[in-house]
């Protein structure tokens, strides 16, 4: 039973920056936020050594966690493996996490996404990926 989808306090972002997607990045627009395979996973990754759905991000009063649903597949966030049951706590800026041949920087986007919001009011919002260019 997950918890219902809550859009986050601040503004996250996770950028591919080794493996096959780089150089993409996506926004994490609400929590939970999955990442593997699956189309509706928030974080789509064509990866063939993620599975499915290989982890997700939660937010807790502020505080991101990752969670590894299956103890089989194995991640890395700061270079320490995931205990299986255990979630573990994200440094909002500084976290990285690796899974197969991908990894992934947590990045907190705040600051730039409030820049954006006041230079164009009147604009909607980016989608939930974008490409960055090299």
């Amino acid at each position: 039973v997950g918890s219902p989808p809550m859009p986050p306090a601040r503004h996250y972002a996770l950028m591919v920056v080794r493996g096959p997607d780089r150089p993409r990045l996506f926004i994490l627009r609400q929590f939970p936020a999955r990442i593997g395979r699956h189309a509706d996973d928030a974080v789509t990754l064509s990866d063939p050594a993620i599975a499915p759905t290989h982890c997700e991000i939660l937010e807790h009063a502020g505080t991101l966690w990752l969670s590894v649903p299956d103890p089989n597949v194995p991640v890395l966030v700061d270079g320490k493996l995931v205990p299986p049951g255990e979630d573990v706590r994200l440094m909002a800026d500084h976290s990285t996490i690796v899974l197969g041949d991908t990894t992934l920087a947590l990045r907190d986007v705040s600051t730039l996404t409030a820049r954006a919001e006041s230079a164009s009011p009147h604009s909607s919002p980016a989608p939930g990926e974008t490409t960055l260019a090299d």
